[in-house]
């Protein structure tokens, strides 16, 4: 999946038009720069047909020259060739269909709002977690992979799937967090149930009189009980709601066991 804006396709269509309708006595080095800006968009838009399209037009030649000739200084205010600026304009028409028609093969879906920006959801995800720089650095890849696409799901309206993700993370974490607060090498295949795996957490936070035990087990259990316990039922489907307020009380959790791991001097070093 590839994240384009729209607004780049928009920019583009006014760059054609504006190539498609310069004038005879156009400079050279502002035409040079059109073109610039032509090749720049179909990479960044990734339009490989039209970019064959283009190299077979010749068009790229056209680039070159007009790169070569505005080399020199002087000859940047200098008008363009009437023959060359014709060629040119033959050339980008005959382009433009086949820019069209691949374009015509392109779909953008538009986002629905949800609670958290769609933003936060696909591209910045860690700013729900306390110590977020701390939090990329230490944290496994499976962990964050999980948490990744779980804000993916949401934002794309796949709220099952978020589910699974999600709890899929918190999981994973709990098992993190027991073995870094026995300062023991994480082990992902550890088979603990859930449940075991609650009590463990519960008796490490008793044991070192850590605060917030009881909003930390409760949520947990909530968990458990009203979306870990379900999710094993093959015909539950959560919503986007159920998704989101699991994603809360999952970060509520997560970030609860994590204040008490500490990395800064190791994160310095």
């Amino acid at each position: 999946m590839e994240q384009v804006s729209i607004y780049k396709f928009y920019k583009f269509g006014e760059l054609i038009r504006d190539l498609m309708t310069i004038n005879p006595d156009i400079k050279s080095f502002d035409l040079h720069n059109k073109l610039a800006n032509y090749y720049d968009y179909i990479e960044e838009l990734k339009l490989e047909t039209t970019k064959s399209a283009s190299k077979l037009a010749k068009i790229d030649i056209a680039y070159k020259t007009l790169k070569r000739i505005t080399e020199v200084k002087d000859n940047c205010n200098t008008e363009v060739n009437k023959d060359f600026y014709n060629d040119l304009l033959n050339s980008l028409n005959s382009v433009k269909i086949t820019l069209e028609a691949e374009i015509f093969n392109k779909y953008a879906y538009v986002l629905t709002p949800k609670k958290y920006s769609n933003e936060i959801l696909i591209n910045s995800i860690y700013t729900l977690f306390e110590r977020q720089d701390d939090f990329q650095s230490v944290v496994p890849e499976l962990i964050k992979f999980h948490i990744e696409e779980c804000g993916l799901c949401i934002a794309f309206d796949r709220s099952t799937a978020a589910a699974f993700h999600i709890l899929r993370a918190t999981e994973e974490f709990i098992k993190f967090a027991k073995y870094e607060y026995n300062d023991l090498e994480y082990n992902s295949e550890d088979k603990t149930s859930f449940y075991d795996l609650i009590k463990d957490i519960e008796k490490i936070f008793l044991d070192n009189q850590l605060k917030k035990r009881d909003e930390l087990i409760n949520t947990l259990h909530m968990i458990r009980k009203n979306f870990r316990n379900e999710s094993q039922h093959s015909d539950r489907i959560f919503t986007v709601n159920e998704s989101l307020d699991l994603l809360n009380l999952c970060v509520s959790a997560i970030n609860i066991m994590f204040s008490y791991l500490e990395y800064e001097d190791e994160i310095e070093d």
